[in-house]
């Protein structure tokens, strides 16, 4: 058993306990980190660079194995993600969303791979996962920057090092003026993860609002030169 302690880790603080059961093979940890950089804490946790930003986090776990996967996959409890001023690794959603006018009207669905060389940037990053028998689960993804706004939901199996994951990318204001929502899936093992763009579903939501934008002048028009025919009307009464 570990008590309860305090360090300066990651450039931030940690606060909580851990404790481990040798006899019953179980360990359980109730951290909180406060200022952290989440790069080198991701790198640790996952052996993977897939954001950055500094924040809090908060993690209360617990498993049971003899071994490192068999505690993976027992994995249970909660963890709370709260970051700003960072960027999601791999994709950059904004040039995608804002990529809009060179598709064509017959653009199917894209699947790319990580690019490093590419980041999402946020101002902000608030998330909570459910964990049970290893898997991450959240429903809550909430990330914004002075473009773009970004929600999701989906697993992440960390008893399996693999994720499926469905977010919405929606860019603040887009050429024409509206918004624009790109539908994209991440998805696969934590080492080969590949994104699934729904370029179709993008066209169709601009498609949409350029329609009811359409229907809107013309309810307008149509008041318009209904008010214009009544004034008429009225003047024709009391000649």
């Amino acid at each position: 058993t570990i008590a309860p302690f305090s360090a300066n880790l990651y450039h931030g603080s940690m606060a909580g306990k851990v404790v481990i059961d040798a006899n019953a093979s179980t360990f359980a940890i109730d951290e909180r980190l406060a200022g952290v950089d989440i790069s080198p804490l991701l790198k640790d946790a996952l052996d993977k660079d897939i954001a950055e930003g500094k924040g809090d986090v908060g993690i209360v776990l617990q498993a049971k194995g003899l071994t490192v996967s068999a505690l993976k996959q027992s994995l249970r409890g909660k963890v709370s993600v709260n970051l700003a001023n960072g960027a999601i690794k791999g994709i950059d959603l904004a040039k995608l969303v804002q990529g809009i006018q060179h598709l064509g009207k017959d653009s199917r669905p894209e699947t790319l791979g990580v690019n490093q060389n590419e980041k999402t940037a946020f101002s902000e990053f608030k998330a909570n996962f459910n964990v049970s028998n290893g898997v991450a689960h959240n429903d809550d993804l909430a990330v914004k920057s002075t473009v773009l706004r970004l929600t999701g939901s989906g697993d992440i199996d960390i008893g399996h090092d693999r994720m499926n994951y469905n977010a919405k990318a929606v860019l603040a204001k887009t050429e024409q003026g509206g918004t624009a929502t790109l539908p994209v899936n991440v998805s696969g093992p934590f080492d080969a993860l590949k994104f699934k763009v729904d370029y179709g579903a993008l066209l169709a939501d601009v498609a949409k609002q350029k329609l009811d934008e359409k229907k809107e002048v013309l309810k307008e028009n149509a008041k318009t030169k209904l008010q214009d025919e009544l004034k008429k009307g009225l003047k024709g009464l009391f000649k």
